[in-house]
């Protein structure tokens, strides 16, 4: 293994060096067909960029434009993941997050973290399909005490996916006697052992402390944003709740305007989520955004709305 990651890291320091743009066909399909061999020793942060890579530059092949930003980035990204991969191989103690994002790790029951006592509010789901053979739904809960969101997946096979219904979030607070935290980055991932679900919706004073657990403005999201994209390995996006005192637009972009006057960029692209909530901003006030935290391209902070805090009646906690 390690022979073959350090003929991965000279391959590439060949191509950073040659340029990416002089990939022949024949070069990208090889680049493939390594990825799916990674893919079956459990690297798979290596095989999903080194396919993003062939698939970029093929692209790029086609339309005759020059290997840009976007490439450069995968290039970097897959020559520091062989490099740790090599030296981790080599006896390197390693943190169990890092781990977790660069290996198809399968922990065992003493590797995870043992939770109690915790109130979490279930601020959304997603479901997608995973390796065109099954579906995976995601439910994202934050603790109603600490702030942190922590993520529930369930993956349902085909073809028996296609017979599950999507799920509903629940509309009370959930209370976890005991539950069980993989390592990894944020949201970690948890297993639910032993909770109770209440059935009546949340309150007035329920809503209100979730509110206060929100980033008071996109200046302080920023900051808490950059404090964990620090680790060169950590996941290119989050899961955060802000504040909001309006949306704005600029031009053909959508912005969220924070209390202070501060605009982060709205996603309406990405999911029809986006579409959902600038049209909610159009009969009720958004006091919070729940969603998915990333740069764009050009390195701008933007969410893709998930959930929304709405004063109608009240305050409602809104599932888009």
């Amino acid at each position: 293994m390690v022979q073959t990651i350090g003929g991965v890291t000279r391959l590439l320091m060949g191509i950073s060096l040659d340029g990416a743009g002089r990939l022949t066909p024949e070069r990208l399909a090889d680049l493939k067909n390594l990825s799916r061999a990674l893919s079956k020793v459990r690297l798979r942060r290596l095989s999903n960029r080194l396919n993003e890579l062939a698939r970029r530059v093929g692209s790029r092949e086609k339309t005759g434009s020059e290997a840009g930003r976007d490439v450069a980035v995968l290039l970097t990204d897959l020559v520091q993941t062989a490099k740790f991969i090599k030296t981790h191989l080599k006896g390197a103690s390693s943190r169990s997050e890092v781990l977790g994002e660069i290996f198809e790790c399968r922990w065992n029951e003493r590797d995870l973290q043992v939770i109690t006592d915790r109130v979490l509010a279930e601020m959304a789901i997603t479901t997608e399909p995973l390796e065109r053979t099954s579906r995976l739904d995601s439910r994202y809960l934050m603790d109603t005490r600490s702030g942190e969101v922590l993520v529930a997946r369930t993956v349902h096979e085909n073809p028996q996916s296609e017979d599950v219904l999507l799920p509903k979030a629940k509309t009370g607070l959930i209370h976890l006697l005991k539950g069980r935290v993989f390592p990894g980055f944020p949201p970690r991932e948890v297993r639910l052992e032993d909770c109770a679900e209440v059935d009546e919706p949340m309150d007035q004073r329920s809503l209100n402390a979730l509110l206060e657990l929100a980033h008071e403005s996109v200046a302080r999201l920023t900051v808490h944003c950059a404090q964990l994209w620090r680790n060169f390995f950590a996941p290119p996006a989050t899961f955060e709740l802000v504040r909001t005192h309006a949306l704005m637009a600029v031009r053909t972009d959508i912005y969220v305007m924070d209390p202070t006057g501060e605009l982060l960029r709205i996603d309406r692209a990405g999911s029809p989520q986006g579409v959902r909530c600038v049209r909610l901003a159009e009969r009720a006030r958004l006091a919070a955004i729940f969603g998915r935290v990333c740069r764009d391209p050009d390195g701008r902070l933007t969410m893709a709305p998930l959930a929304v805090l709405a004063l109608l009646k009240g305050l409602e906690l809104i599932r888009l």
